[in-house]
């Protein structure tokens, strides 16, 4: 475990001994993984925009079949 710690404060500096070093790659890494979080919820906004933008696309045809279906049953 505290390997693996260590694995990740060394990615970008190699001085693990000073606290500061530890400090400033751990910020660095939470900044990362906000952006990445920040990325993560754009993506989502934008597929649910697109799984929207899907149903307008379709929904004029199924309103139109269930108009015509509930103004003349006779046709069915």
């Amino acid at each position: 475990m505290k390997r693996k710690e260590e694995h990740l404060f060394t990615r970008h500096k190699v001085t693990v001994d000073s606290d500061q070093a530890k400090t400033t790659n751990r910020t660095r890494m939470i900044s990362v993984t906000s952006k990445t979080v920040e990325f993560g919820l754009r993506w989502a906004h934008e597929r649910n925009h697109h799984r929207q933008a899907q149903v307008h696309l379709t929904d004029p045809m199924t309103t139109q079949q269930n108009s015509k279906q509930k103004k003349n049953p006779r046709l069915l």
